[in-house]
Order: C-alpha cells, then sequence, then structure tokens
C-alpha cells in the first residue's frame, strides 16, 4: 500500500476524479480574494496566516461558507489548522466562527468558537470511506463582519 499526501487547496482541487463544490460563499485556494465577478485565483490575496506565522498553502474563507470535497472513499486523514486569519484580527476583534467538517453529511468534528484571541485550533480526523468531506465554517456571534476563516496547511491522506 501506497500513502501520499495530497494539499486539499491545490493538488486535490486539480487531481483527476476529485471535484469540489462551493456550496455556499467563495473559496480562496492560498488565500486568494474573489473578485466583484467572483472569480479567483491563487495567490491574489494576503497569505494566511495565524498569530503573524505565515502558512503557503490552505483554504481561505469568509462565514458562510460551505465547500465540499468529492473524496470517492480514497482517503485516511484530513489534517488542517483552522482559525480566524490574521487578516481579519488586524481589522478587529469581533470576528467568531465555528468550524464543521462533515463525511458524508456526518458531523465528524465541530469546533469552539474561533476568535483571533483563540487562536488556530489543528484537527486530524479520520476520513477512511468518506465520498464527500465537507468544510464548513458559520458565524459565531451574528455579526457578520471580520469573519475571515482559514484551514491552512489542509491536506488529506490518501491510500493507494
Amino acid at each position: 500500500m501506497r500513502v501520499a499526501v495530497v494539499d486539499v487547496a491545490v493538488e486535490l482541487l486539480e487531481a483527476p476524479g476529485v471535484g469540489v463544490a462551493v456550496l455556499a460563499g467563495a473559496l480562496r485556494p492560498e488565500a486568494p480574494l474573489a473578485d466583484e465577478a467572483g472569480a479567483v485565483a491563487a495567490g491574489d490575496g494576503t497569505p494566511i496566516s495565524f498569530g503573524g506565522t505565515t502558512y503557503a498553502k490552505g483554504l481561505g474563507v469568509h462565514a458562510y461558507s460551505d465547500v465540499a470535497f468529492h473524496l470517492g472513499g480514497a482517503a485516511d486523514r484530513f489534517t488542517t489548522l483552522v482559525g480566524i486569519d490574521d487578516f481579519s484580527a488586524r481589522q478587529s476583534s469581533v470576528g467568531a466562527t465555528r468550524a464543521t467538517v462533515y463525511g458524508d453529511d456526518r458531523v465528524l468534528h465541530t469546533t469552539g468558537v474561533l476568535t483571533a484571541a483563540t487562536g488556530p485550533v489543528p484537527l486530524d480526523l479520520d476520513v477512511r470511506g468518506v465520498r464527500v468531506l465537507r468544510l464548513e465554517v458559520t458565524d459565531a456571534n451574528d455579526k457578520t463582519s471580520f469573519d475571515h476563516t482559514s484551514w491552512a496547511l489542509a491536506r488529506i491522506t490518501v491510500l493507494r
């Protein structure tokens, strides 16, 4: 058995047989910002960062967002660091979100409230047999401003 680590934000989006659907919100691979027409391109926004530490890869979103990846049951683990990005933290401390990871519509993990003060939360989840992995970010304080949330180093481990 061979094990391959696939970076969700880049390689997974380009991997044959793996699909992605943005169910709500805007997907920002490597944290680009969507233009007024909703187009995104890697590298056109601020880098993903938490507490001044920058991450080259990941997904950037704003609450509410829901992004689905078709894994087809071929993955083993999903790992990431999720939290309120420095982009929002530099502007205001009111940003507050929750992140939920679903495997085939079953909750695999829901974070507590994420704020700039609490910092990011590391996740390492078993996704064996999961056909569709969903990453959802919701507002946690009824204020929709400054809720830029990033999934840094978002990766799946694929069994081949």
